[in-house]
């Protein structure tokens, strides 16, 4: 039995430490049936469900209006201190692709070569904005 991609929002919001999605490929697809033929494909290369994200847009609007709402003063410090590090600018990025309806893919790569097969999936399903988010660094990735 094929077990279902994880589709729980990983760009998580208010949460310190956790909107920056190290060791993943990043990337916005359009539509949700792209996505899941992106998913199909990635699981048929050998990629865990586990390491599969989908970030659909509803669910991100819902998520950043929530942490909006229910913020503290202290909460609301740390995710301006987020947004003005070097990858704030990218994952603000993502989340007005979400205000356009986008929907937005994150698969672990666990090595070099799971970089390059993952970029190569995402290009052949029309994934753009793609980013890998290293340990130190964070890497544009031509689509």
């Amino acid at each position: 039995m094929q077990q279902e991609p994880h589709f729980e929002p990983y760009l998580a919001l208010g949460v310190p430490g956790a909107i920056y999605p190290k060791g993943y490929v990043v990337g916005v697809i359009d539509d949700l049936q792209a996505a899941e033929r992106a998913i199909h494909t990635l699981r048929s290369a050998g990629f865990a469900p586990e390491d599969i994200h989908l970030d659909r847009s509803d669910e991100m609007l819902r998520q950043e209006h929530e942490h909006g709402v229910r913020r503290t003063l202290g909460q609301r410090f740390r995710v301006a201190f987020q947004w003005g590090t070097d990858e704030g600018p990218d994952i603000r990025a993502y989340f007005q692709e979400a205000h356009r309806g986008h929907h937005i893919l994150c698969i672990r790569a666990r090595n070099s070569r799971h970089i390059d097969q993952i970029y190569e999936i995402m290009v052949s399903h029309h994934v753009r904005m793609i980013k890998h988010f290293g340990s130190w660094t964070i890497t544009d990735l031509p689509s």
